[in-house]
């Protein structure tokens, strides 16, 4: 498994855990999202050249490991 989306992962898996009492988490993640920063179309291209810069990395990886395939 590559390591990024297994951090992304378990970071989610965290913060749900550390909010599963939270009678406010909808208030508080709307809040959160009213209080940051814009994003602009320039920055999220980049970052969408960056997904697919990863991406690409990933498929090419994956697809350079031969893993045998029992057919039983």
């Amino acid at each position: 498994m590559i390591q990024k989306p297994m951090d992304r992962y378990s970071e989610e898996l965290e913060c749900r855990f550390n909010n599963r009492d939270n009678p406010h988490i909808f208030h508080d993640t709307l809040e959160r999202i009213m209080n940051t920063e814009n994003l602009t179309s320039r920055r999220l291209a980049a970052l969408g050249a960056r997904l697919a810069r990863t991406s690409l990395t990933a498929f090419l990886f994956i697809n350079s490991v031969n893993i045998p395939i029992d057919p039983s």
